[in-house]
């Protein structure tokens, strides 16, 4: 199995490596491949809302400080401690265990909406603003944030539109064998850069409902950080991911059954710049496990591309 799914995302991975950094929120609507998608039967409903990855650290090195190629790799644990306050539980159903390693992003579970603050503070389109989980950091910070959000949603058939106000970017991709897929699952809409809290719209589409897998990764270079994850109704209005109460579109962190072999990490991340054409690239592979939406730390196979060997000289005859 393992060998058939180094065939098949060995073009992808080497896209995705090598991308182009894009610079606003997608404005074409994109479809969805429903190759992975579960039936919504497949839901564990008692576990509904998201696994909260949380990471904080002192320096991004080389990295642009606001970029998702940033936090990407410190969400993979490449950017030194975790300064993210694991004892801040904030809207999250309870604290989370200290990073291990100590790079490792924290992780807390949150059952309800992404509708969060730094603070508390309020901002956006949703008021109260609920705390977010692992905020402000053991150096009392909010500087070099990245976070993601991982869930699966209940999508119906047809066009979606969905939107995320943040502070500062974000990326979502819907779709792979897991949330945590870096190249099955596709991008929706993302916001590259810094800015104040803003929403960015976007619309995609789907031709077959079920469960999709869905990851929200969000980041923060400096200052205020918040961000929200909602839907757009027909009528315009704006409603939290999840708010099941006003008509949102439900999510779950955990699934039932057999999931999918995925890529659940690759490096260089993807949009990272400045790749040299013969760096070296490695994948994360994992295969399909009851629990769908594993913890960062575990990686059952590597796969790494080398870059080319010198040529040895050539021996003279005598």
């Amino acid at each position: 199995m393992l060998n058939n799914l180094l065939k098949t995302t060995k073009l992808a991975l080497l896209g995705a490596v090598l991308g182009v950094v894009q610079g606003s929120a997608n404005a074409q609507v994109v479809t969805v491949p429903s190759t992975y998608v579960q039936p919504v039967s497949a839901a564990d409903t008692s576990k509904p809302g998201f696994i909260w990855h949380m990471s904080q650290v002192a320096s991004v090195g080389s990295y642009v400080q606001s970029s998702s190629a940033r936090a990407d790799a410190q969400l993979g644990g490449l950017l030194g401690d975790n300064l993210a306050d694991p004892s801040v539980a904030g809207v999250a159903s309870g604290p989370a265990a200290a990073p291990s390693p100590s790079t490792a992003p924290l992780e807390f579970i949150i059952p309800t909406v992404i509708n969060m603050d730094r603070n508390g503070a309020d901002a956006g389109n949703f008021t109260p603003d609920d705390q977010m989980p692992g905020s402000p950091g053991t150096n009392q910070g909010t500087d070099n944030q990245a976070a993601e959000a991982l869930t699966w949603l209940d999508l119906p058939a047809g066009d979606i539109t969905m939107g995320v106000n943040s502070d500062d970017g974000f990326r979502v991709t819907i779709g792979g064998g897991s949330p945590s897929d870096k190249i099955g699952a596709t991008k929706v809409g993302e916001y590259e850069g810094g800015r104040g809290a803003g929403d960015s719209i976007f619309t995609f589409h789907v031709d077959k409902a079920g469960l999709y897998a869905a990851r929200l990764l969000w980041y923060n270079g400096g200052g205020d950080s918040r961000v929200e994850w909602f839907s757009v109704k027909a009528d315009a209005t704006k409603v939290l991911i999840n708010d099941a109460a006003n008509g949102g579109i439900k999510a779950y962190r955990a699934i039932t059954g057999p999931g999918s072999a995925y890529v659940s990490s690759v490096n260089p991340p993807s949009g990272a710049t400045g790749v040299q054409p013969n760096a070296s690239v490695s994948a994360r592979f994992r295969m399909a496990r009851r629990r769908l939406i594993p913890r960062p730390s575990a990686c059952p196979s590597t796969a790494r591309r080398l870059p080319p060997k010198p040529a040895k000289p050539a021996r003279s005859r005598r």
